[in-house]
């Protein structure tokens, strides 16, 4: 029930929310609808800047930096590292709140953040954007993962809200697993390590408790509930699976000793 005004703008946002691979979530909606709801008919993906991309673009401005390094092209190299301390410096100023920092999608039009809190924020880990904070920043970095609700019993669960669209509570997704461990490896503590460790735990072990009656793996699991698949969106979930194999793979090699029978 869209109108020929509406629809140009509505098609362009859905477009834009299915090339973030994040489609669709309530992180896209920063208003809800007049009946309290989330409806793709509300998205402002166009309206936002991304933290995890920022954090992707910082990573690749970073590795051209040194790659070009290696090859001895000075100026190419130089031209990237400027890129990425340009936009290194532009996160830590419109992107992190409080101290130390969490992180947000930005509202391009007000500057303000997102409400949201989504495991998006975590690519900021990933990327090294983190590398030069001191020790106990990186603890009390660690230690907000650890209380967060989004830490849950099968896994880090992709967004607070249940909205039933797929990108959204209670569905976790397997990049975001892997993502969150390397990240919290990279932060270099004990209580980092001990903490990537455990979401490892909690993702391998649903992953074979829904593996072993069935003999597939899932696109996406259910973070609150170990061993059952995802939910919600435009389809049922998926089975295969490429990118749950490949993660699942990469845990156990980074854990090879992490028991995956053992319960949730």
């Amino acid at each position: 029930d869209l109108n020929t005004s509406e629809s140009p703008h509505i098609f362009r946002e859905i477009r834009s929310a299915a090339e973030s691979g994040w489609d669709f979530s309530s992180r896209w909606i920063l208003n809800k609808n007049q009946s309290g709801g989330y409806s793709l008919k509300d998205l402002a993906v166009t309206s936002l800047a991304p933290v995890d991309l920022n954090a992707f673009l910082y990573s690749m401005e970073s590795s051209m930096s040194h790659l070009y390094s290696v090859l001895g092209n000075t100026h190419a190299s130089g031209r990237f590292s400027k890129a990425a301390v340009r936009r290194k410096n532009a996160i830590m100023k419109v992107m992190a709140h409080g101290s130390p920092a969490r992180f947000f999608d930005v509202d391009i039009k007000t500057g303000k953040p997102s409400p949201y809190s989504t495991a998006a924020e975590y690519t900021i880990m990933w990327a090294g954007l983190l590398d030069d904070w001191d020790s106990k920043e990186k603890d009390e970095y660690a230690a907000r993962i650890a209380k967060s609700t989004l830490l849950r019993p099968a896994g880090i669960s992709t967004t607070e809200i249940n909205s039933g669209q797929q990108w959204d509570m209670p569905n976790s997704w397997p990049p975001l697993q892997e993502l969150v461990c390397v990240g919290l490896q990279r932060l270099n503590t004990e209580y980092s390590q001990n903490l990537a460790r455990s979401v490892a735990e909690r993702w391998l072990r649903s992953n074979y408790k829904a593996w072993k009656p069935k003999g597939y793996m899932f696109e996406k699991y259910n973070a609150i509930v170990c061993g059952k698949g995802g939910q919600g969106g435009e389809y049922q979930v998926q089975v295969g699976f490429g990118w749950s194999n490949g993660v699942a793979l990469q845990l156990m090699k980074l854990y090879p000793d992490v028991d995956v029978t053992a319960p949730c």
